[in-house]
């Protein structure tokens, strides 16, 4: 039988490999590409490791205060369409 580990992230529980960092580096891995030409959009603790590692890693202004500083780029929010505004913006 598998062994899970939960951690708590406030009022979420969460496994503490639930990273999304493990599914871009999956992803790389399957297509044969780097990671470093993903660019990456994220707001919390399970976006971090992601947003450091990959090659562009974008914020939305509502993220958590770790994740904005940590990003190289901050958008405008999810309710706002940020991460498709900013597509539009710098890759389109």
């Amino acid at each position: 039988m598998a062994k899970v580990r939960i951690v708590s992230l406030g009022n979420v529980s969460a496994n503490r490999d639930a990273v999304k960092w493990n599914a871009a580096k999956t992803v790389a891995e399957c297509l044969n590409i780097n990671t470093e030409s993903f660019v990456v959009f994220g707001e919390d603790y399970n976006d971090l490791e992601m947003l450091m590692k990959c090659g562009i890693g974008v914020a939305v202004k509502s993220a958590i205060d770790k994740v904005r500083f940590a990003a190289k780029y901050i958008c405008e929010t999810n309710d706002n369409d940020g991460d498709a505004k900013w597509i539009e913006e710098h890759v389109l």
